[in-house]
């Protein structure tokens, strides 16, 4: 893998500069993804949107759990996302063909 920390004693290698800057808050302590309910700090933004769930009400939970249902499906292998545009871009990079809905795998 190409991205190795430079960290003294740490071994850890990455195929991406992303996951290694990730890697790298473990060392740093530096979380620049803040909650803004709690202040708790998050070394990804995705991590981020996790935690925030824990601030809602269980309707607000229900309406976010509803939001990010898997709803187009991949018409070459099945796996789902939440809207076409995202299917396509898959569909693109995956199987270098434009995008068909198909049928979502349960």
């Amino acid at each position: 893998l190409p991205y190795a920390c430079t960290q003294d004693g740490c071994t850890k290698r990455y195929s991406t500069r992303n996951r290694l800057n990730v890697h790298m808050s473990t060392h740093t302590g530096i979380l620049p993804h803040i909650c803004p309910t709690c202040n708790k700090g998050h070394a990804q933004m995705c991590s981020l949107r996790t935690h925030m769930v824990s601030h809602m009400t269980p309707e607000e939970k229900r309406a976010y759990y509803e939001s990010q249902k898997k709803t187009v499906a991949c018409g070459h292998c099945g796996k789902g996302f939440k809207n076409v545009k995202s299917m396509d871009q898959h569909s693109w990079k995956e199987h270098k063909v434009a995008g068909v809905v198909g049928e979502l795998k349960e």
